[in-house]
């Protein structure tokens, strides 16, 4: 097949060429293209003239026909980029050295509703897993850097943030970063779906594309028949097809990672965006694509989105995201109690800090539905939590259990009315006083065993244990 299109290529452009002279351009030997030439003429690719009284030999229609669809195959091949299997992602980057000219602060410091959106996206990735955090940070960067002085996260500065492009800001990263990882922008708003997909996705390399909207600034993106990235860009015009739109978040393998820098660095471009590094691989290797049908998600350019962020996209990625939450309690409330969904009268938040509690109205009686939080499994035995509940409740001094799921953590118990939390402040007067130390004497008293031991020395290089076995890097003065 090779020689086939060699040959038919050093004919299709010149004519009038002898065996000879074929063999001598396409470094054939004459043998092999007497042979081919053959084959080729009985195919009617080719067809033999006589030039000045030489045998000659030139390409007909279907040859060039055949030519052109062999040569657009090629052009449709993409390599397997990786070879190794997925594992979780426990890494995120994200780009925040840029300056919108409309603000005079970065814009990942922005209010929305009642959260920076900074911190949206840290918890966000937080909740999803994501321990360790980089940020790359430009523009009034030391604001970023106070701002987040409580969080574990690791500052990449990019001194030359105003005449660079995003694929500058992110090769800043390729000594720092050695896992597979996120890539966010960091004037994003997205639903938290978003994430989720994107982590559930079994494919390595991914962009997170939707449905194109309509801002005049949008990077459209063609795939090819496979549905890998074949095609980027912001002119519609230079596009077959628009499959979608790039949101600016991505999972990134350390094996695309490699190659883009590696691109970047031959390249005098630095203002380039890193999604046209990637665009240049996808013409060899296979970078794939995820298309989430309906995502809330929104940008921050200038004002004018920021408005618009605020007064429409917030509330509905708020709504989403809460109507998911509920749909997702009620099949938890409808499996654990065996009862119908118009038995579920109200759903309600019930707060919670390193879990998510819900009050559920079920008929005329109340509970609260416990769904642990990310990473707790690491940290409590949910065994041992159950045996000890089950204790307390025997001795009167521990909620009513009605599930209890040992794997999952999910549990359900009977809602305590008229209970108040207590606080600092509350918690110093006499009477709770009173009221916590009978509860604690009973306990102690009882002569009941529980099922763990309690060492605070323990528990430290137990949490310390998590923090190495998830490569987590911890606060310079920790030691």
């Amino acid at each position: 097949m090779e020689k086939n299109l060699k040959i038919l290529e050093v004919i299709n452009e010149q004519k009038n060429l002898t065996q000879r002279e074929i063999a001598q351009i396409s470094l054939i030997s004459l043998g092999t293209v007497n042979t081919t030439l053959k084959r080729l003429g009985q195919d009617e690719y080719i067809s033999v003239v006589k030039s000045d009284k030489k045998i000659c030999y030139e390409i007909t229609d279907k040859g060039s026909q055949y030519l052109e669809d062999e040569i657009n195959k090629q052009k449709k091949l993409r390599l397997p980029l990786n070879k190794n299997d997925s594992k979780p992602i426990k890494t995120a980057v994200i780009l925040a050295a840029g300056q919108a000219k409309e603000f005079d602060i970065p814009v990942g410091l922005l209010n929305v509703g009642d959260e920076k959106l900074i911190d949206r996206t840290l918890d966000v990735l937080s909740a999803h897993g994501i321990s360790e955090i980089y940020m790359v940070i430009g523009f009034k960067g030391e604001m970023y850097e106070q701002h987040l002085s409580s969080r574990n996260v690791t500052f990449i500065y990019n001194k030359q943030y105003q005449s660079t492009g995003t694929m500058y800001s992110l090769s800043l990263a390729k000594e720092t970063i050695k896992d597979d990882f996120l890539l966010i922008e960091s004037d994003l708003l997205f639903e938290e779906n978003a994430i989720k997909s994107l982590l559930q996705s079994s494919k390595k390399d991914c962009l997170l594309l939707a449905s194109p909207r309509s801002s005049g600034d949008e990077a459209f993106v063609e795939l090819d028949e496979n549905g890998d990235i074949y095609r980027i860009s912001k002119d519609i015009h230079q596009l077959n097809q628009i499959n979608g739109e790039v949101i600016g978040i991505s999972k990134i393998s350390q094996e695309l990672f490699r190659k883009m820098t590696e691109s970047f660095s031959k390249n005098n471009n630095k203002k380039i965006y890193y999604e046209y590094v990637i665009e240049n691989i996808g013409r060899i290797y296979k970078i794939n694509s995820l298309l989430v049908d309906d995502l809330a998600w929104g940008e921050i350019d200038n004002k004018a989105q920021y408005d618009n962020i605020l007064s429409s996209k917030y509330p509905r990625i708020k709504r989403k995201e809460q109507e998911l939450k509920i749909n997702t309690i009620k099949q938890d409330l409808l499996e654990i109690l065996q009862i119908n969904e118009d038995d579920i009268k109200s759903i309600d938040s019930a707060g919670g800090m390193t879990n998510n509690n819900y009050k559920a109205k079920i008929n005329d009686q109340d509970y609260i539905l416990r769904i642990p939080g990310k990473g707790t499994e690491d940290m409590i035995s949910r065994k041992n939590e159950y045996f000890n509940s089950k204790i307390g409740s025997l001795l009167g001094i521990n909620v009513n259990c009605v599930y209890f799921n040992e794997q999952t953590g999910i549990k359900l118990t009977e809602y305590i009315k008229n209970a108040e939390t207590l606080t600092p402040s509350t918690a110093k007067l006499e009477n709770n006083m009173k009221l916590t130390t009978e509860i604690l004497r009973k306990l102690h008293t009882s002569g009941m065993e529980l099922n763990n031991e309690f060492d605070v020395f323990k528990e430290i290089a137990s949490y310390e244990d998590i923090i190495s076995k998830n490569e987590i890097k911890n606060f310079d003065d920790y030691e």
